[in-house]
């Protein structure tokens, strides 16, 4: 289904704008972030919306955002940049990922780097010592079906031929604050 999907978005005017407009739509110019620091409790009499701190955070928000240089592990994309080719990727492969990296080498000690969807090996199935499943590359909780781990290829031309030979890396979900991957 990938590989006929980007087919059409190669030879389709058609899937092209449709690929564009969900870009254009759903990102356009990125996201902002609105921070509400407090005291109390809503409708309390001691809350109290801390303004100086909302600034301070939005900036810093902003900052690493706009800045390739901090927000990007390759040092190439603003946020916005990111958000927008992510939505294209998942008009056209169905999936996007992202992995977040918690221990950047910025003064925010975050970044974040695009995978492509066809990294992932589909046919990777297996039974962990753990109880835990592989299914299509996804490590899953025995228990909860959650996802616990995604397996990549860690060479683009394995990724082009289908997953054949090539070592496979496992990077962990998003859990508890570290670093992991983002599967949208």
């Amino acid at each position: 289904l990938r590989a006929r999907s980007r087919d059409m978005y190669k030879n389709s005017p058609h899937h092209r704008r449709y690929c564009s407009l969900v870009e254009t739509n759903v990102v356009g110019e990125g996201f902002t972030f609105k921070s509400v620091p407090h005291d109390g409790f809503p409708g309390t009499d001691n809350f109290r919306l801390d303004k100086m701190a909302a600034k301070f955070i939005e900036y810093h928000y902003w900052l690493w955002c706009s800045n390739p240089e901090l927000c990007d592990a390759t040092k190439r994309k603003t946020v916005a940049q990111i958000d927008r080719l992510n939505a294209k990727t998942w008009a056209r492969d169905g999936e996007y990922f992202t992995y977040v990296d918690r221990n950047a080498q910025n003064r925010y000690g975050i970044s974040l780097r695009v995978i492509r969807p066809d990294a992932c090996d589909e046919r990777y199935h297996a039974t962990m010592p753990n109880g835990n499943i592989v299914r299509c590359g996804v490590e899953l909780d025995a228990q909860t079906m959650e996802p616990v781990a995604y397996y990549f290829h860690t060479l683009k031309e394995y990724a082009t031929n289908m997953g054949v030979g090539g070592p496979l890396v496992r990077i962990p979900a998003s859990r508890n604050g570290s670093s992991g991957i983002i599967h949208g």
